[in-house]
């Protein structure tokens, strides 16, 4: 398996071209996810940008090293990174690096994000009156 370190930017730009692979249904799941959000595949990259800013906040660690790819048929996609996403993942290999000593996949990030970005959105809310 090829290790692949977080995408560098230079320090002219803004965002960085990156690709990485994911099971056919998790892509399905994010472009249903997208569409429930009003976003198009244009805006894919979008969505992904801001599913890698929201899983930095949450504690990732277990979450990105327990990611894996499942046999069978594994989408590559492309993806632009914002210059803020590049340094969230980053941010997220630097930590997990220093906790766990393991350099993740930027792949594995990424599909953690996705992950989790659809799950928060599948569970409901708790009605504050209770």
């Amino acid at each position: 398996m090829s290790k692949f370190a977080a995408p560098k930017l230079a320090k002219d730009k803004k965002r960085e071209r990156t690709s990485f692979r994911l099971p056919d249904a998790l892509l399905n799941k994010i472009h249903s996810s997208m569409k429930a959000q009003n976003y198009t595949i244009k805006q894919r990259s979008k969505w992904l940008n801001e599913a890698v800013l929201d899983l930095q906040e949450k504690e990732f660690v277990l979450l990105v090293l327990e990611d894996f790819l499942y046999p069978g048929k594994n989408d590559k996609i492309a993806l632009t990174l914002s210059e803020q996403s590049a340094q969230a993942i980053e941010h997220v290999t630097h930590t997990i690096k220093t906790e766990e000593n393991e350099t993740p996949p930027v792949g594995a990030i990424l599909r953690t994000a996705a992950l989790q970005r659809i799950m928060s959105e599948s569970v409901p809310t708790r009605d504050k009156t209770l």
